[in-house]
Parts: C-alpha cells; sequence; structure tokens
C-alpha cells in the first residue's frame, strides 16, 4: 500500500485489448472530463495522494488536488472511509476545468471517485460492493447509469449520448462513457475497461487541448472516413434518383454505399491497413458519412 500504483489505461472500444468486452453485462459509466487522481493510506496511517503518473507533494501538486484533499475539510470523509478501510485505493477524476466547461457551478473542485482497488484481493471491487459504501458515507462516487448484457458499439454509443451526469441544463453532450465488465479479462489476461469518447467532445477538446491530446480514432471509423468519398455518394445517390428520388429511398441509398464499401474496397483496404472489422461499427461510420455528405436529404 506504501507505493503509487498508476490507474489502468482505459482503451478505446473496439481496441483489441478490450475484444469481448461486451460479451456478458457491461456496466456504463458517465465519463467526466477532469483530471486523473487517487487516494490512499499507507501502513504508518498517513494519507498519500496521486495523479494519473505519480505521486503527490504539497510542493508538486497536481491542480489542487492533494491541497484540497489533505488541509481541508473536503477531504475528511475520504480519510474516514479509508482509516475504515486501509486496503481499500480510491481512483476517480478530480474534476477542474479541461477540455468541456460545461459543468455545474458546484460541480468542480471535488473528487469523483470511478474506481476502487482492493490490495488484499488485488482486484477492483465490484461496483455493487463500493458504490453503497462509499455514497452512504458521504463520498462522492460516480454512479453507473445502466446495465447492458451483451452489447454493441451502437447500443453503448445510444447511451453515452443520453446520460448529462454534472452537466448544466441545455449545454449538450458529455464526454463519453466507459464500459466495465467485472468478469472479463483480455485475451493478455489483463483486466481493463473500455471507453467511448464522443466526437462532439473530440471536437471541443481538439478546440481546447490541440488534437495531440486526443486519442485516435476506431478502426472502423477511419476505414469509412477512407473509402466513403463523395464520388461514390453521390454516383449512388443519382442511381437511385433517376429512378424517383423520395424519403423513403434514404434506407436504400445507406444500404447500397455500405454494400459497395464492403464488397468493392474492404478488401484492398484490409491489405494495407491491419486490423479487425466489427461490422456493425463499420455501418454505423459509414452511415455517418453519408449523413455528413448529403446533409440537405437527411
Amino acid at each position: 500500500m506504501d507505493s503509487f500504483l498508476k490507474y489502468p489505461h482505459l482503451e478505446r472500444f473496439g481496441n483489441v485489448e478490450v475484444e469481448g468486452i461486451e460479451h456478458g453485462i457491461g456496466y456504463v459509466f458517465p465519463k467526466i472530463d477532469g483530471t486523473n487522481a487517487s487516494m490512499w493510506v499507507d501502513s504508518d496511517g498517513v494519507f498519500r495522494y496521486g495523479s494519473r503518473t505519480r505521486e503527490l507533494s504539497i510542493a508538486h501538486d497536481n491542480a489542487g488536488f492533494m491541497q484540497a484533499m489533505q488541509l481541508t475539510p473536503y477531504g475528511d470523509t475520504y480519510k474516514a472511509l479509508l482509516t475504515s478501510k486501509p486496503y481499500w485505493r480510491l481512483y476517480g477524476e478530480w474534476l477542474v476545468p479541461h477540455s468541456l466547461k460545461d459543468y455545474r457551478d458546484d460541480a468542480w473542485k471535488k473528487f469523483y471517485v470511478f474506481d476502487v482497488f482492493d490490495e488484499i484481493a488485488n482486484a477492483f471491487v465490484p461496483y455493487e460492493d463500493y458504490y453503497q459504501e462509499l455514497n452512504g458515507n458521504g463520498v462522492d462516487v460516480i454512479p453507473c447509469y445502466t446495465k447492458i448484457k451483451n452489447g454493441d458499439y451502437e447500443s453503448f454509443l445510444r447511451v453515452a449520448k443520453e446520460m448529462k451526469y454534472l452537466l448544466k441544463e441545455d449545454t449538450g453532450l458529455g464526454e463519453g462513457c466507459v464500459i466495465k465488465n467485472y468478469a472479463y479479462e483480455n485475451k493478455f489476461g489483463r483486466v481493463c475497461w473500455a471507453k467511448i469518447v464522443l466526437a462532439e467532445f473530440k471536437e471541443k477538446h481538439v478546440s481546447a487541448m490541440g488534437p495531440s491530446e486526443v486519442g485516435g480514432e476506431l478502426f472502423e471509423e477511419k476505414m469509412a472516413k477512407a473509402l466513403v468519398t463523395a464520388h461514390l455518394v453521390e454516383k449512388e445517390y443519382n442511381k437511385i434518383a433517376l429512378e424517383g428520388w423520395s424519403s423513403k429511398s434514404i434506407p436504400r441509398l445507406l444500404e447500397t454505399v455500405y454494400r459497395c464499401v464492403v464488397v468493392e474496397e474492404l478488401y484492398d483496404y484490409l491489405k494495407k491497413n491491419n486490423g479487425t472489422v466489427n461490422f456493425k461499427t463499420l455501418k454505423h461510420f459509414v452511415n455517418q458519412e453519408v449523413k455528413t455528405m448529403k446533409k440537405e436529404l437527411f
């Protein structure tokens, strides 16, 4: 318990590191845009604090996290919890302005716990086993929004767009979602969780932080952007329009473009770009590209 322990990296849904995480019960949590933080108590009873990459000190803090938790009354409930459970290590988000600035005024400068690691069991504590304990003792903890059994990209994406945790009213979408499956280990024998970052958040993040700070696109997203060209969309639209266009023709256009991508382009693309294709995810992004290029139809 004495040393700093880095929180595992959240992998993009669809990445090989979290392949199959959707099989079983997926716990879906809102992802908030602050700075990663952790808190634990060592064998001498001293409270210690961390960022994403290092242990903190008052002189070398991270956005005021340690100072707030160690030197102000706000941290007392967290200290009381860890005093009663010294084998727990708290991981969460210290909410300070980053890319997304649409959180409620009363949400800032708080430590929202999103995971608990049990040092004795050497495992993350399941949600049901930590939520009531933390919430009942006044600790700010990120709630599970819903559980999805055997979900897919679109079902998780739909939920991510629904969640408005801590956001002001009428301010748009949050950062995205985190997906945990407590029965899951990846093909490398590691426990890790998945994330979906909303495209709308990526745009805000690029504007605020620069493109290097944003995680890469899904493989299927890159593929759709490369293969769904304006020429292809226009060509297939014109073929259908010759027979008489109406709003009922939209599903046919989407299906035709998707079929062209899969039948005519997919093989050559995969020869040049290594990756595993989730066809439901690919179809989602193909449809998205068509809608972007023919906005007047939708």
